[in-house]
């Protein structure tokens, strides 16, 4: 089956990529707390185009991360998961619960602060460390709940996406956002004449950053608008452009980001302080706000006959991939990014974030050794 297929060199991708980017971050962690620190914080200062190249990573680079998200995105709305409403329903809803209620959790924890513009951080999943450790489990998964956690996850980076245009932004620039405007209703057009030339589409893309940058926006989501855009039917084997290209920000993209952004430097942490408002918003919206709020929407959702059970499924098999969901990391440092401007707030941010992801991993694991209902006999992919 095309669908089976295609899933499976997703999660091959994503699981060798997990490996690529847990190893950049000991490697990130290891700079950050050596004498090498300082020089390569230099490094990632330096400017070139007026950007410094950790902007040109953070703005440029994962422009095509979220380029290769979006083609996902389009590819499961398309001919995948999301292609049926009633099956789509489940992870659509468990998505948009994974994510009100853990920025619900941190919001509450913040309230009335300065920290409450970063509750986007706990919203996130990431795929590639969530469908690793959720293999690991082995035949007590079956295929339909790694589709679950894949769309899921999917879903979530498509929320960050949106989260970051409308609340991660700087000052409007009103002259450029007619640009803007305008450009979209062009790129709108040329979606639906059905246009198939990949350059114009990079071109489009490269346009577009630049257009998105001088309006305020973070340019980075040119990527998504791009790939949303791109008639994917059209293509006779879309594979020929998603399968390398989600190779390439697996293995590449995501494991440079983390490097340059992982930087944890533990010499500097206040720990007097570090069980703080929106440290513990973090913690407890990643690790407990993502199960909770995945479970309730999906239970929500089938009650009000949105949304329908894979016939592999069960409530207790989706608190499980709730659990794990909890696994925010790339996605969660990079709003924290946008969220904190001081280096000591960002820095305990990021430790907190991991400690979740570690939690959460940990949690999983240990949930679906002892659940009970083994489902050792079903198939596995």
């Amino acid at each position: 089956m095309l669908l089976t297929r295609i899933f499976k060199n997703f999660i091959k991708v994503e699981k060798t990529g997990s490996l690529l980017l847990v190893a950049a971050f000991i490697t990130s962690f290891v700079i950050a707390n050596s004498n090498f620190a300082g020089k390569f914080n230099q490094i990632l200062e330096f400017h070139f185009f007026h950007l410094s190249v950790k902007d040109w990573i953070n703005e440029g680079l994962m422009t095509l991360f979220f380029l290769q998200v979006g083609l996902e995105i389009k590819r499961e709305l398309v001919e995948g998961e999301l292609k049926d409403l009633k099956v789509a329903g489940l992870p659509i809803f468990g998505a948009i619960g994974g994510m009100l209620v853990p920025a619900l959790i941190y919001y509450t924890f913040t309230f009335n602060t300065h920290y409450t513009k970063g509750f986007g951080i706990p919203m996130a999943t990431d795929i590639a460390l969530s469908l690793a450790i959720i293999s690991l489990m082995g035949n007590k998964i079956p295929a339909s709940l790694k589709l679950f956690l894949a769309a899921l996850a999917i879903i979530d980076d498509l929320g960050a996406i949106v989260i970051i245009a409308f609340f991660y932004t700087n000052q409007f620039q009103l002259t450029y956002l007619v640009i803007l405007f305008l450009l979209l209703i062009i790129i709108a057009i040329i979606s639906y004449k059905k246009v198939t030339y990949i350059p114009i589409y990079i071109l489009f893309l490269i346009v577009l950053w630049i257009i998105l940058y001088n309006a305020g926006f973070h340019p980075s989501i040119a990527g998504a608008i791009i790939a949303i855009s791109i008639p994917f039917k059209e293509f006779n084997n879309e594979e020929r452009v998603l399968f390398p290209m989600h190779k390439f920000v697996t293995y590449g993209i995501v494991p440079i980001f983390i490097l340059v952004n992982a930087l944890i430097d533990v010499r500097n942490v206040i720990f007097d302080n570090f069980l703080n408002n929106y440290t513990l918003g973090i913690f407890f919206g990643l690790t407990l706000g993502k199960p909770l709020g995945i479970l309730l929407f999906c239970w929500l959702s089938i009650k009000l006959k949105f949304a329908k059970l894979a016939l592999e499924l069960n409530y207790r098999l989706l608190l499980g991939a709730g659990i794990f969901a909890g696994i925010g990391f790339t996605m969660s440092i990079f709003v924290a990014l946008l969220s904190f401007s001081k280096t000591d707030e960002l820095n305990q941010a990021k430790l907190i974030i991991t400690i979740a992801g570690f939690t959460s991993a940990i949690g999983g694991i240990i949930y679906f050794k002892l659940v009970p209902n083994k489902i050792d006999k079903l198939k596995t992919i």
